[in-house]
């Protein structure tokens, strides 16, 4: 047997909740002054975007079979490489952003220059 439902529960369930209007900025900082409350509002400056890879997938380098693709766009060197070792096959790896050739992203990279003079401590 189903059990009723008392008239104060079928009327809240009947209510239909009014979406909450949008507060502009100007809003909030005049309600939280009104409120007692200290604000500062101040602007994040935005990293600028990365340029997009703007090759057609007519344009990659190699064919399917030795070209490997990462579709995530917060990689690292390290996330790279893991897709060449994982891969071995794999000559390119198209990104995003870039493509990596594997004989030039494994090859040695020249060392850092040194910014000034290093001491030797004498003993």
């Amino acid at each position: 047997m189903k059990k009723k439902r008392s008239p104060k529960r079928r009327r809240l369930l009947r209510k239909k909740k009014r979406p909450a209007g949008k507060l502009t900025l100007e809003q909030v900082v005049q309600a939280a002054h009104e409120a007692g409350a200290k604000v500062t509002v101040s602007l994040v400056p935005q990293e600028p975007e990365r340029p997009r890879l703007k090759l057609s997938t007519k344009e990659w380098p190699g064919t399917p079979y030795i070209r490997s693709i990462m579709a995530d766009l917060d990689y690292t060197e390290k996330d790279v490489a893991q897709v060449f070792k994982d891969n071995p096959s794999s000559l390119w790896v198209i990104t995003p952003y870039e493509v990596f050739e594997r004989t030039k992203f494994f090859a040695p990279k020249p060392a850092p220059a040194p910014e000034g003079e290093q001491q030797t401590n004498p003993s």
